[in-house]
Parts: structure tokens; sequence; C-alpha cells
């Protein structure tokens, strides 16, 4: 229904092109790897940061916050390295007291709770969830290989539509909620790391289309992804009927809630929101073609409709419980353990058993908090496994989407013809643009290119977070209160992200 109010339609939010705001304290330390140069021998294999090219400028390694946007993109594998010094040695340098190794229970105990406590993975799969290429990257591609293989795993989905609705439906009721106590009196600093994904794959109107739910400064933010321009074009349409302007970047738009809303104005994320629930998914409906009862099912509005989903593949993914979906919890194993040196310096190993493989930001985050607020741990670094097979497979996809030019981060200076960045593919890691901001240090878009001459903004880039190192810092403030916020301010500038740009975004089309 058209907006009859008088005021101007709310516009979405600019896509960040990842400026680094004030609000982003640094500090610059020594450039010393915390890695101490030895080789690792990882429990599962960690991909090692892409080497430079000789003629790369060098990136300076700063000491920074916690940021508080999170990394918006799905890992699959994260280890925990903590070095520990010799029983003669002084801790420090990177390395950890020697009487850690006594209370190695304990911390094993405090991680194990923290894993059990942040790392809890919700979702729904039209898919069983082992043939689901997100839940379970590895063992999908191997199982289903080859056109016809995929094709038989798209005719054998099915997902029940009222289930799908009640999820949406309950999902944004908690993340409502959860805004609602980022924005009380005590935790106003405070933030939030829960997201919720969703991916609809091989639908034959639709194409491939993602969607993103979180809560940045105790507001909620809303992200679309679509590789088909007549997606776009209906969301914008359904969008100004209810008095919100989309604008599209890359393939992608981005709302978010206004710092001050009157009465008589419409929230831009409940609007958009209420047009993505009732996205048109049914891909056939002809009622003499029903075998019974039970394809058929009355809406609330007394309208026949299919009950099932057939032949898309739907997943919503979350760190926050919602209805009707399926629960997994991540174990936190010490793996390894191994000396660095002839005085007995030792190197601990923890790595996540992941069932299904599924990181999301707010287990990163618990970790932090936990080896941060609570362990005597002066040291660690944090070690990343990113699904790339999926990020690069195209296959079919020239013809989708908006056209852009990329330049990947290992290839510098390369430039190839390709759709609408990652907006095409079966994974989340489109939304790491989103992260830029917060993430990438301008040493960082310096090294790979991102800033042009004469132009202030950096270009889009999608990019993962190899790793993530913590030195401690004297002045820690009280640890934080409630379980599903967090307070990094009170972490200190102690923390160094290792950084890798897979792809730089060009829009070649005005």
């Amino acid at each position: 229904m058209p907006s009859t109010t008088s005021h101007p339609p709310f516009k979405s939010a600019a896509i960040r092109r990842g400026v680094l705001g004030d609000f982003e304290k640094t500090a610059k330390g020594d450039r010393q790897n915390i890695d101490g140069g030895d080789e690792r021998r990882p429990f599962i294999s960690i991909a090692q940061p892409s080497a430079a090219p000789a003629l790369a400028p060098q990136r300076g390694k700063e000491w920074r916050a916690y940021p508080k946007v999170p990394f918006y993109a799905v890992m699959q594998g994260l280890q925990l390295v903590i070095n520990v010094a010799g029983p003669e040695e002084d801790a420090g340098d990177g390395l950890n007291d020697a009487g850690l190794l006594r209370g190695l229970s304990m911390l094993q105990e405090m991680l194990q709770a923290s894993a059990t406590k942040y790392g809890g993975v919700y979702y729904i799969s039209a898919l069983p969830a082992s043939r689901n290429t997100l839940l379970y990257p590895a063992h999908a591609t191997r199982s289903h290989t080859g056109a016809s293989a995929l094709s038989s795993v798209a005719t054998t989905a099915e997902l029940d539509y009222w289930k799908y609705l009640q999820a949406l439906q309950d999902v944004f009721y908690r993340f409502a909620e959860l805004r609602d106590l980022c924005c009380t009196g005590f935790s106003k600093e405070h933030c939030t790391h829960h997201v919720f994904f969703l991916r609809i794959t091989e639908h034959p109107r639709l194409k491939d289309l993602m969607a993103m739910l979180a809560i940045e400064n105790s507001r909620l933010c809303f992200c679309l992804c679509a590789s088909s321009r007549v997606t776009q074009q209906y969301f914008t349409q359904r969008a100004q009927d209810v008095g919100v302007e989309l604008e599209w970047v890359l393939g992608s738009t981005l709302v978010t809630e206004p710092e001050r809303l009157a009465m008589t104005e419409v929230n831009p994320v409940f609007a958009l929101w209420d047009v993505f629930v009732n996205l048109p998914l049914h891909t056939t409906f002809a009622a003499q073609e029903a075998s019974g009862a039970a394809a058929m099912t009355l809406s609330p509005d007394g309208v026949t409709a299919e009950r099932f989903l057939q032949n898309i593949n739907v997943t919503l993914v979350s760190s926050l419980r919602f209805a009707g979906s399926e629960w997994s919890s991540h174990t936190v194993r010490l793996c390894e353990v191994g000396q660095l040196s002839e005085s007995g310096r030792r190197r601990l190993v923890w790595s996540l058993m992941a069932t299904p493989c599924v990181v999301l930001p707010q287990l990163v985050s618990g970790l932090v908090r936990c080896l941060v607020e609570e362990s005597p741990v002066d040291y660690f670094e944090m070690r990343f496994t990113h699904d790339m097979a999926t990020a690069t497979g195209r296959e079919g996809a020239e013809n989708a989407g908006r056209g852009v030019a990329y330049v990947t981060g290992a290839r510098r200076g390369v430039v190839q013809r390709k759709s609408a960045s990652s907006t095409s593919n079966n994974n989340f890691f489109a939304f790491s643009r989103l992260s830029a901001e917060a993430w990438l240090s301008d040493d960082d878009r310096r090294y790979y290119g991102l800033f042009l001459k004469d132009d202030p903004v950096p270009l889009e880039c999608e990019f993962t977070v190899e790793s993530l190192r913590y030195r401690r810092q004297a002045g820690q403030n009280e640890p934080t209160t409630g379980d599903d916020v967090f307070h990094p301010q009170c972490w200190g500038c102690g923390f160094q992200m290792e950084n890798h740009v897979e792809r730089i975004l060009v829009d070649d089309e005005e």
C-alpha cells in the first residue's frame, strides 16, 4: 500500500567503503611477530596468508582496539595458539609465563565453557545438513560434484513454508529485543556480535539472494544481496510503496534504523524486513496438481497456498536461537603441545571441532572476552579458516547481477570481468564489505591498492581475517556484564589483525 505520509522516503544507508572513523583508537606498537618465526604444525590445515609481491608496499603492524563491528562473514575453522616461556625464562615478547602450564586444565574448562556459551549455531536447511555446502563445505563438495549431482541436490530441497515464516518472525523479535538491551543505560557503550544470515539459491525467478540482520551502535541494520536485477527492482518497488528508498551498490543494499523516529514515520528496517518476509518464494502452484490436503494449507488471511517450498535451496543460520531451528555446539580441544626451543618454550594449540563447520562472530568475540577478562593469558593468537572454494566457484554466474571488475589480492593488478562480487555465490563472503570500515587499516588499504589517485574514497573490497593477535596492556577495566553484549573498549588497544583482501570491486555500470 502506498505511503500516505508527507515526509520524504527514507533512503538506504550508504554501503561503507572502508574509511576508518575517529572512534577507532589505534596504538602503534613494535613490529615483532608474536608467532616467533618458527614453523607451525596445525592440527587442522590453516592456510598461510598469501605472500606479498616483491614490489608491493610493506604493511605496518599497528595495535588497535577490538572492533565494535563484527567481521560479517562465515568462517569454517578456528585455532587458538598460545606460546609459553621456558621454566627459567621471563615472560614477554609474545611468551606467557611458564606458570600457565600448571593451570592448563582450568584454562581448558574455561575455553570450553565459552565455546558452549557463545558458539551455538542455530540453523534451518531445506537440504540435509550434511549436503549443505554452507554448513559442511568439504563434505558436501566431495559428495556432490558435477552438474548432475548439483541438480539432484536442488530437486531434493524441501522446506515447510510456515516453519520458514515462523522462524523469520521469531528472529526479528529476538534481535529487536536484543537491540533494546543495547540501548539501556548500563550497556550504552556495549555492543553485540549476534548475526542472522539467510541464503536462497537456485530460485527460478529470484536467482541467488542473501540477507543479513545485525545490530550496530544499538541500531538494527539489514543488508540484502541480490544477483538478479529483477529481484533488485522488486525490492525497490515494494520498499517505495511503504516509503523507503533503496540504493543498490554492486548488488547490495543496506538499511539502518535512524537515530530518531517520529510517531508518523516508518522504521525503514521494519518496512524492508516486512517486504522480505512476504517475498513470493513458491515456484509453482496449480490447484489441480495438489494431491491432497497435505500439499496445501490455509494462510491466516484465508488464502490457499503451497505448504512446502520445493526445489529451492534455503538456509537460515544465526548465533541467536530462533523458533524451529536445529542446534549445534562447538568443542575446543587442546590438540597439540610443541616445544619451540631448547630452553623449554612450549606452543599450545587449541582447535575448534565444529559440526557443522560454521564459525560466527559471536563465538570469536566470546573467546576473546574469555581470554582477556577471565584468563591469565597475556599473549595469544587466533587463526581462521575460510572456505574459498565456493567463493571462487562462479560457474553459470557470468550473466547474473551487475557487472564489476575485480582484482584478486594474490595477483595485484590483474583485472578480470566477473559478475557482482560474491552476490552470486553460495556463501556469505559478500557481507565482509560491511566490515571493512572497522577491520581494515589505512596501511591495509594502501598495501592492496584500495586508494586511487585524487579519490579520497577507497574502493570496495571483500576480505578475510587470517589471524588476530593480542597482547595484554595495563589499566584494563572491569569485566563486561551480560552474556549477549560486549565492551571491547575495556580490552585496550592490544589487538593486531592480519587481513587479506580477496577481491577489489569496481562498479563499471553507472
